[in-house]
């Protein structure tokens, strides 16, 4: 999947630890449909189940 600098910096760490683990999921989830590109996001939702989560 081609990312761009921008995308690259984030999934190296180079602007913090939340974006990295988010990119990092982007790609799993990218080469899973084998994208080829990654879009822009600007907002998420994310929920979790508090039961899962103990």
């Amino acid at each position: 999947m081609r990312l761009t600098d921008l995308e690259e910096a984030m999934l190296a760490g180079e602007h913090g630890e939340p974006r990295r683990f988010a990119m990092e999921q982007l790609v799993q989830v990218g080469e899973f449909f084998d994208a080829e590109d990654c879009v822009e996001i600007s907002h998420v939702h994310l929920m979790a189940d508090t039961e899962a989560l103990g």
